[in-house]
């Protein structure tokens, strides 16, 4: 290298770079044009149950675990909508009834054998779930049905604005970082 070519500005090196990979491979010029998808066209994965008397979607990078429910252990002194502690692969974490915590209209009672711990960050909460119906994926542009009327005003923070559906039953999305972050939730989570 000469120290002319040093004196080039970037712009024409690149320049230059660009027409060297264009001439080397044909398909080198392709990677030229590529453009990153757009966000909300990205589709990210659902984890489909019921909480309450809602049919909820998870999405799945906000879970670090899904498996059978082990015992709870109860606390006392705490409000109802957190049921006690779990040992997952030796942690504890608390175990949260999320309709209650939403104040959601539920189905009476609804035997719950299987756990899916709620991830954000350091943060970690389960929830005891009776059934998982599948998974799904959706894009943001697909999550386009209005929220439920049995979601409140106040509770419309805990999920995303539009929900979707597969086989003719309509899903919302519950934001997870929403939920872990609440100033409500954190006062007893840190206190267990």
């Amino acid at each position: 290298m000469n120290y002319q070519e040093m004196d080039k500005p970037l712009g024409q090196v690149i320049s230059e770079i660009d027409a060297l990979l264009a001439a080397a491979s044909p398909g080198a010029a392709r990677l030229q044009s590529y453009v990153a998808p757009v966000e909300s066209a990205i589709p990210h994965r659902f984890v489909l149950t019921e909480v309450g008397s809602l049919r909820m979607a998870l999405p799945i990078d906000g879970l670090a675990e899904v498996g059978p429910l082990p015992a709870i252990t109860p606390l006392p002194n705490l409000p109802d909508w957190i049921l006690g502690i779990v040992n997952v692969r030796s942690e504890i974490i608390s175990v949260v009834d999320l309709a209650k915590f939403l104040d959601l209209p539920g189905k009476g009672e609804q035997s719950a054998d299987q756990l899916v711990v709620l991830q954000h960050r350091e943060m970690r909460t389960a929830l005891p779930i009776g059934r998982i119906y599948g998974t799904a994926s959706r894009c943001q542009d697909e999550q386009n049905l209005p929220l439920s009327p049995e979601i409140t005003k106040e509770k419309r923070e805990f999920f995303a604005p539009g929900g979707f559906q597969v086989d003719d039953r309509a899903y919302v999305v519950l934001d997870v970082q929403q939920v872990l972050t609440n100033r409500r939730f954190l006062e007893y989570n840190q206190a267990l």
